[in-house]
């Protein structure tokens, strides 16, 4: 099947194939779908006819080209994205075809008799509208199931898939009764999580690779360790290629389709790929997890409570209570082991040294208590005879012992190790420093003073604290920028927020600055709320240039101001409109003034908003017509809470003219839910709800999730007015549950507000208001509060 068995000419399915990619149109990193030998690839074409045709396109002024970066590529590549005008005529040929009946074969196989716009919503934003129609067969079948057969697929559950991720363990003794624990727990069909707690050092990592290496004939096993700086969408990306070596799609679509991620959406997602699946799912380290990982944890735990087979291990240095003490104590779903000393038959062959009689070594023991990584490094019989003699510090015998025992080689190389904050392979060490040496590499394994999986090599947590302390400034300085600069050429986003994170050590603002402006508003796009807000407390704006220091301070008042710190916010744009007057930058007032403005609008105070806007305005010249349009939309705002249609209507009106004359389609979202907010405000509720709905799909198709919430609050807003109370309740918690995963408190608590008009129950209704009342003082929007106590008045005849 091809483009001309759908009708369709080359022009045509260019363009629906870059309908699914107007949202990169201004980024910095783009996929190879939108160059020209992904757009071969994907519509099967061939190069020199997607070239030419190309041209023709953007001569008609279809297309536009950019010269960017293209991930994977080493160097910038040519790119196409739609204009106005394409954007237009892709959805009228992307229109022309959508009812062409076929069947959609999912990842598990299942067979969907559906139309295309159909199999198009199943997939999310897997597979463009073009790839679809290429993939199609003859006999109209789009088949997505895996390229595995069912006993291939079988083959692999027995082979263990992922258990390259878990570490290598070179020696292993005792530790009998705690691996029967652990058989007894897997073998138990209630218990769904096993949590291994202990000391560091105490052997946590070697009992539970061990053991789960034992099961490797009967079950998958995935295996993350949890960093300080882990969050939610670091994990979601290798759980996803776990499952999805099964044939467990659903996730890694999903993942590879959406820049912010939803937890209700992902939480219904893990559940259905595993479903089936022996999977033993190791989260180790779990006493450095923080915020949204501890919640994705909960999450995870009541996943397995209620999807029979997958069971989850957990390590820690202590006990993180992401689950009920109930299920413990009384339902016996979790399950607890404390990890202690090595008894003594293993600690002696831990230790593996001859001539040590029983006494020495019954001191030794009473002095380690079986500790095993402190009689892991203990080399000889004279570090023993000096152990038995003091008072056993762990890190005073790694200064006084262990750092003996390395060359001046070794200890550079374990204080370089000592940087990275990921496990890394050797290509990438030798990249990152000159002097790397893969031979020491494999001796410090030897020693057992470095690990390897298939992620590459790491350091024990309290080696990696050791090392790190003793570098030298001048040295910290060499390394963390070695790997800053290695990491830049890579160009993820994950590599990109590394970087910066090793700029920052190395002390380089003069790079963090430049980078993070460069690449902060793609950042800020994508959800990186909590990386960005760690960075600006670590950033010296005061050591950049003006220029980049005003961006800076932009993008940091923006962040603030979207998860809810608005005096922060405030101070923050206040600052930035301090540097764009100084250096004379009007697109920086202008902006500076905008920002300020919302934040004094989100406080109903409404005249000083319109003094920001306006002076915004005035400062501004020709052009910048995205940021007058995003101005004006403000100020209908401020018309419509003084209840003046007319005015609302007409500056609304007109901006949806001018986003859709520039192809602007965020500005085309805003202005139809502003369109809709005045149109329900007079009682038309058919034409507000046809507005939201339009400006639903503009968000939807932009991945805007800040907008979609808005959006569907707004909807049950027309739908409670309406009387129809079921359906707008509806409509709030699709709302609500996106405005809680992005931290959008004012929305949350607005949602919170609009659920006390339709929930059953003075109790519930009070709830809510409540709920409400208390993030609007926090936020310090004191005429919200008003709302809420006269709602309350009302609704409760007070």
């Amino acid at each position: 099947m091809g483009l001309k068995d759908f009708q369709l000419t080359v022009e045509e399915g260019i363009l629906v194939h870059l309908l699914r990619y107007v949202s990169y149109a201004d980024m910095y990193t783009v996929p190879e779908s939108v160059s020209q030998n992904g757009l071969s690839s994907a519509l099967g074409i061939q190069r020199s006819h997607a070239s030419s045709t190309l041209k023709i396109m953007r001569k008609k002024g279809l297309v536009q080209e950019r010269l960017v970066h293209v991930r994977g590529a080493s160097r910038k590549k040519k790119a196409y994205f739609l204009t106005a005008d394409g954007t237009v005529l892709a959805r009228t040929v992307a229109d022309r075809i959508k009812d062409v009946p076929m069947v959609y074969i999912d990842g598990q196989g299942e067979r969907h008799e559906v139309i295309l716009e159909d199999a198009a919503s199943l997939l999310g934003r897997v597979l463009s509208l073009g790839e679809m129609v290429s993939m199609t067969s003859e006999d109209m079948v789009l088949d997505l199931s895996p390229a595995t057969t069912d006993s291939q697929v079988e083959q692999l559950e027995k082979t263990g898939v992922g258990m390259g991720d878990v570490p290598t363990v070179k020696k292993f003794f005792g530790r009998t009764e705690e691996l029967a624990v652990l058989q007894s727990w897997l073998e138990d069909p209630t218990q769904r999580a096993m949590v291994v707690y202990g000391i560091a050092g105490i052997g946590k990592t070697t009992l539970v690779s061990t053991f789960v290496s034992k099961q490797a004939t009967d079950w998958n096993v995935f295996w993350f360790r949890v960093h300080t700086w882990d969050s939610v969408r670091t994990v979601l990306s290798p759980l996803a290629k776990h499952l999805l070596a099964l044939g467990k799609r659903k996730l890694a679509t999903y993942i590879d389709g959406n820049m912010n991620i939803d937890m209700g959406e992902v939480q219904a997602l893990i559940a259905d790929d595993l479903k089936g699946l022996n999977s033993i799912l190791v989260i180790e380290d779990i006493h450095d997890s923080k915020g949204n990982l501890l919640e994705f944890l909960t999450m995870l735990a009541e996943i397995l409570e209620s999807t029979p087979g997958p069971k989850l291990i957990v390590t820690g240095r202590k006990l993180v209570h992401f689950y009920d003490r109930r299920k413990v104590a009384v339902e016996d779903v979790v399950s607890e082991l404390h990890l202690e000393g090595l008894d003594p038959d293993s600690a002696r062959q831990v230790l593996g040294l001859d001539n040590i009689d029983d006494d020495e070594f019954g001191t030794i023991y009473a002095k380690t208590g079986g500790h095993p990584l402190t009689l892991e490094l203990i080399e000889t019989v004279a570090e023993l005879e000096d152990l038995i003699m003091s008072h056993f510090d762990i890190r005073r015998y790694l200064q006084d012992e262990v750092m003996e025992n390395l060359t001046k080689e070794e200890i550079e190389l374990m204080g370089m190790i000592s940087c990275l904050r990921y496990p890394c392979r050797a290509d990438d060490l030798d990249d990152m420093f000159p002097d790397f040496d893969v031979d020491l590499l494999d001796h410090l394994m030897e020693l057992n003073m470095i690990t390897r999986s298939s992620r590459g090599y790491d350091q024990h947590p309290l080696l990696r604290e050791f090392f790190y302390e003793r570098l030298t400034a001048k040295n910290r300085f060499i390394y963390h920028n070695n790997i800053a600069d290695n990491l830049v050429l890579k160009d993820t986003d994950k590599d990109v927020l590394e970087a910066l994170y090793h700029y920052l050590q190395g002390e380089r603002n003069d790079k963090v600055g430049p980078l993070l402006v460069e690449r902060g508003p793609e950042l800020f796009r994508k959800g990186y709320f909590e990386e960005l807000l760690d960075l600006f407390d670590k950033v010296d704006v005061t050591q950049m240039d003006d220029i980049t220091g005003l961006g800076m301070t932009l993008l940091c008042g923006h962040v603030l101001g979207f998860t809810g710190n608005w005096d922060d916010a405030e101070v923050t744009y206040q600052e930035a409109f301090a540097l764009a007057d100084k250096v004379e930058y009007v697109a920086g007032k202008a902006e500076a003034l905008n920002g300020l403005g919302t934040l004094h609008l989100r406080r109903s105070e409404l005249d000083l908003a319109m003094k920001c806007f306006s002076n915004a305005l005035e400062d501004m010249g020709p052009g910048s017509e995205v940021m007058r349009s995003k101005i004006n939309s403000n100020i209908a705002l401020i018309h419509w809470m003084k209840e003046e249609w007319d005015e609302a209507f007409e500056i609304n009106k007109t901006n949806l003219e001018v986003s859709e004359s520039i192809g602007d389609m965020v500005g085309m979202a805003r202005a139809y839910n502003n369109l809709g907010i005045i149109q329900w405000s007079q009682g038309d509720y058919d034409p507000a709800i046809e507005s939201y709905e339009k400006g639903l799909e503009l968000a939807k198709s932009l991945n805007d999730k800040r907008t979609i919430s808005l959006i569907l609050n707004n909807i049950g807003e027309v739908y409670r007015m309406k009387g129809e109370k079921d359906k707008a309740t509806e409509y709030y918690a699709y709302s609500l549950e996106l405005a809680q995963r992005l931290g959008y408190r004012a929305q949350i608590a607005e949602v919170y507000k609009n659920l006390s008009q339709t929930t059953e129950g003075e109790a519930a209704a009070r709830e809510y208001l409540t709920f409400a009342r208390n993030i609007y003082s926090q936020l310090g929007a004191e005429a919200e509060v008003e709302k809420v106590d006269e709602l309350e008045r009302t609704l409760f005849n007070e």
